[in-house]
């Protein structure tokens, strides 16, 4: 009895993570990104000396979105790079990324999309994310979700839709990052005006 409480308050308090039939583990640590700060996932694990990778699930040219074609300043009927990865640092799933990237970079596909950076491939191809805008939203994952990212279903997920604007000022790509909102944390500093 001791022990089960004993398990249950450090549960309660974010150091272990009890699983229904598979047994307790001493939870993951969450990383934090100050908000403002921009740099690209494989960047900001590097910079936690974290190995940074991908699990590529697809990526093809396919008709852009109705909401990318708004915000790309594209056409009706253009299509769009579209990658779809799973991101890991230090093989532990953190985030799923479903980027559309204007179809002119379509050069990007024959880069290395798994263990590379796709910032680094639109930087040979001549473009620099100069800027970004977005916004940040919760929800639960659903069923592929889940599976991908390799937690229950409906565990909370942190949702980045971001807006990359290149040197010219021209938006390029709009990707939407879930990630698990216990294995990523996105800090704030409020000031008063």
């Amino acid at each position: 009895m001791t022990v089960r409480q004993a398990l249950q308050e450090l549960s309660n308090a974010g150091l272990v993570d009890r699983r229904r039939g598979k047994g307790t583990f001493v939870a993951n640590r969450p990383m934090h990104r100050r908000a403002g700060i921009f740099l690209s996932f494989s960047e900001e694990m590097t910079r936690r000396r974290l190995v940074p990778s991908s699990r590529l699930v697809s990526a093809s040219l396919a008709p852009a979105r109705p909401e990318e074609v708004e915000a790309l300043r594209l056409d009706v009927g253009d299509d769009v790079v579209r990658i779809e990865r799973v991101r890991l640092a230090d093989g532990v799933p953190i985030a799923f990324e479903d980027a559309a990237i204007v179809g002119e970079l379509r050069a990007v596909l024959d880069g290395d999309l798994t263990g590379g950076s796709l910032h680094r491939a639109l930087q040979e191809a001549g473009v620099r994310a100069a800027s970004a805008t977005g916004t940040v939203t919760a929800r639960l994952a659903g069923r592929a979700e889940a599976a991908l990212l390799e937690i229950p279903a409906r565990t909370a997920l942190l949702v980045e839709l971001r807006l990359l604007f290149d040197q010219r000022g021209r938006p390029f790509e709009r990707t939407e990052t879930r990630y698990v909102a216990d294995r990523y944390v996105i800090d704030v500093h409020h000031a008063h005006p």
